[in-house]
């Protein structure tokens, strides 16, 4: 757990609300809100099908339309609850799920969205192996192979990995930590998370536990580790020492890497394949004790987790603060409400959904604290957690005793949820209702083609962003226009040549890739390889569709003359179209897709041109030029294919006469029978005569039936 710790809804109704997620509508939360329940690893939930069966039952009996399972909650086999309840490439499968084999995300993805009910992929980042399993974590041999990727408390630091204090939510549990600020230990987290989205249709991401569990953290299992955090800070600060715990430096540095986790995903996962768009990005953020004012003495701050910065920023589609309180406690009751109030003004037009403790509140309680939050205007509530519903005692000495009951589904339908609604749309996600486009991308250091960490990225008037140790930048909140709106990007580094590129687009509701290597010359696009237009030479037959086309871009010699930011658009309304329309390629070919529609097309000869620009390159725009010819139905009398009825059709219906009555049973003379019957005669040929075109022009198809 986090913390120590019937009605039945027609298939119908809930299909149709369905098909209404993610819109952009607005409404009061009677009418649309999110009404989450998390399923953790550690108790039943989904580890077979009869489990994710129950769940499912459960939500549709209590009318919630979102489930928030964590999919992940140790980076290893070490247990139960620990390991992927997915099929993963880089995480090894949970040991308690059956039968082995058995893929719990799909089949829940399935039975779920079957219901009208999301699914939410919930993930706890850093928490590698508990420290009883010891290191390496079990199963898992790309940690077990990469120990460096550990952060230490200050004491150990240099001296392999070691577990971290017991996080004061959990204080029986120490565990091996992964280093928040490693670009190697991100790029793996995104690892996970496109594959996450790229092969299951879930609905979210949701991040937990993305901060420190202690204050003296971060610190480096290898001393000399130039991808450690450690080392990143000396670098950027020009230190050799091993900061203090309280080092007000160090500190905000551990907010920055856990600040680019956060930023990454929010740039990357929209433009991450998905069969579920747009998929929603939350995170589950500390909500612990009172709110007093002062977000910068609150624990999430002190845990280096500064959420309220990221809703300044629009990082999240929506923060979920875990706001678990007794509301049998006066005192609790109160912070309750503090914490709400304070989350729900920290919007910023995006979405809260507030967690709530079923586990600290009898059912009555449970229910007040949710109305509490949505009359003050929360987007949704979280219930945590699906198993532990409810308290069985309503003391405040801080021991948390509760049980599960499932007639709290039947409860909460009766008396808050009481018939099913979809969950909020997000109109910041879509071209026709958001006001503003995000810009992210790369920057890379020329002379050597390695990431630049620090450099200092500018778009437009919005604040200063610093890269991260892969190089990654991320504006968001660019006023922006579904068309399109112009922005200047520049890029400074102390000790590289600037950079910069002009013209950059911030689409509403987007988020555009602008990659920019400094010290480059122009760069130079690429077709399939070549630096060279093309031409495609395209036949269909009437009334049929042709394949699609695919094509490649990419920047050639990119090392030396910088990325490609292209744009990929075409000249032809009705018959093609290409996708993606936009990407940024350093050297890898991005595969593009021309959508032929040719169905509806008359016979004929048809041209389009596929236009690839990028206004930096020196040999901008690259065109495909499609030449396209549809051909005519067949045309009677034309025996040659060639669509026309000439002197060379003429010979051979001369050559398949045989008079009235006399059949004719060449199988090459089938089609010279254009009146339908068994003979060739001069009935056939005065219809024959009727067809003729002369060369080279097509036929007509009635001819026969004029």
């Amino acid at each position: 757990m986090k913390k120590s710790a019937s009605r039945t809804i027609e298939v119908a109704t809930r299909l149709a609300f369905s098909l209404v997620l993610g819109l952009g509508t607005s409404a009061a939360w009677g009418q649309s809100s999110f009404r989450g329940t998390w399923a953790d690893a550690l108790h039943i939930g989904f580890k077979n099908a009869s489990q994710i069966d129950e769940l499912i039952g459960y939500a549709v009996q209590g009318n919630y339309n979102a489930i928030i399972a964590e999919v992940l909650a140790y980076h290893d086999t070490g247990g139960a609850g620990h390991g992927a309840y997915w099929t993963s490439e880089y995480v090894p499968e949970a040991s308690d799920i059956t039968p082995s084999g058995f893929d719990p995300l799909g089949y829940l993805c399935q039975q779920a969205h079957a219901q009208g009910i999301e699914v939410h992929a919930w993930l706890v980042p850093y928490r590698a192996c508990t420290y009883s399993g010891g290191w390496p974590p079990s199963g898992n041999p790309l940690l077990a192979a990469n120990p460096r990727w550990v952060a230490v408390p200050r004491a150990d630091n240099g001296t392999g990995p070691k577990p971290v204090q017991p996080d004061p939510d959990d204080a029986a549990t120490w565990y091996y930590m992964l280093d928040p600020g490693s670009p190697d230990v991100q790029n793996y987290l995104l690892d996970i998370v496109r594959e996450l989205v790229t092969h299951y249709p879930i609905d979210g991401i949701n991040w937990d536990y993305i901060r420190y569990t202690q204050t003296d953290g971060g610190y480096a299992a290898d001393s000399n580790h130039d991808n450690s955090s450690l080392k990143r800070f000396q670098r950027i600060y020009g230190r050799s020492d091993v900061p203090a715990t309280s080092d007000s430096s160090w500190s905000e540095f551990r907010r920055r890497t856990i600040d680019e986790l956060v930023r990454r995903c929010r740039s990357e996962i929209p433009n991450m394949p998905s069969s579920r768009p747009p998929v929603r990005f939350t995170a589950d953020v500390l909500a612990a004790g009172n709110y007093t004012g002062s977000f910068t003495s609150s624990t999430a701050y002190i845990y280096f987790q500064n959420w309220k910065y990221w809703q300044e920023m629009a990082w999240l589609d929506a923060a979920v603060p875990m706001n678990y309180k007794r509301e049998h406690c006066t005192d609790q009751a109160q912070w309750f409400r503090n914490w709400v109030n304070a989350a729900v003004s920290w919007r910023n037009g995006r979405h809260v959904f507030c967690g709530q403790a079923l586990y600290l509140n009898s059912m009555v309680n449970s229910v007040t604290q949710m109305r509490y939050a949505l009359n003050q205007g929360s987007n949704g509530v979280a219930s945590y957690s699906y198993y532990a519903t409810v308290a069985t005692e309503a003391l405040c000495d801080g021991v948390d005793k509760w049980r599960n009951d499932w007639s709290w589904y039947t409860h909460v339908a009766q008396n808050l949820y009481t018939s099913a609604v979809p969950t909020p749309g997000m109109p910041w996600r879509s071209p026709a209702t958001a006001t503003d486009g995000t810009i992210w991308g790369r920057i890379m250091n020329g002379a050597t083609g390695l990431p630049v960490d620090d450099a200092s990225v500018t778009v437009g008037s919005r604040p200063v962003c610093r890269t991260d140790a892969n190089g990654y930048y991320i504006v968001t909140l660019l006023p922006a226009t579904s068309t399109g709106t112009s922005y200047n990007i520049s890029a400074v580094k102390s000790g590289l040549p600037s950079g910069s590129y002009t013209g950059a687009r911030a689409i509403a509701g987007e988020s555009r890739q602008y990659d920019i290597t400094l010290g480059s010359l122009q760069p130079q696009m690429a077709i399939n390889g070549s630096d060279a237009s093309v031409v495609l030479v395209r036949t269909v037959d009437n009334q049929a569709e042709l394949a699609d086309d695919t094509f490649t871009v990419s920047a050639l010699n990119w090392s030396t003359y910088g990325p490609v930011n292209y744009d990929v658009d075409d000249d032809v309304e009705l018959w093609l179209s290409v996708s993606p329309s936009h990407g940024s390629s350093s050297g890898e070919e991005d595969t593009i897709t021309i959508d032929y529609r040719t169905a509806g097309l008359a016979a004929g000869s048809y041209t389009g041109t596929v236009f690839v620009s990028d206004p930096k390159a020196s040999n901008t725009p690259l065109t495909i030029t499609i030449d396209l010819t549809v051909l005519p139905p067949p045309v009677p009398g034309d025996f040659d294919g060639d669509y026309d009825v000439d002197q060379i059709d003429f010979g051979r219906m001369q050559s398949c006469l045989t008079g009235p009555t006399v059949a004719q049973n060449d199988p090459h003379c089938a089609d010279a029978k254009l009146d339908n019957d068994s003979d060739v005669d001069n009935d056939d040929m005065l219809l024959f005569a009727g067809c003729l075109s002369g060369p080279d022009l097509w036929g007509d198809p009635d001819c026969v039936n004029p």
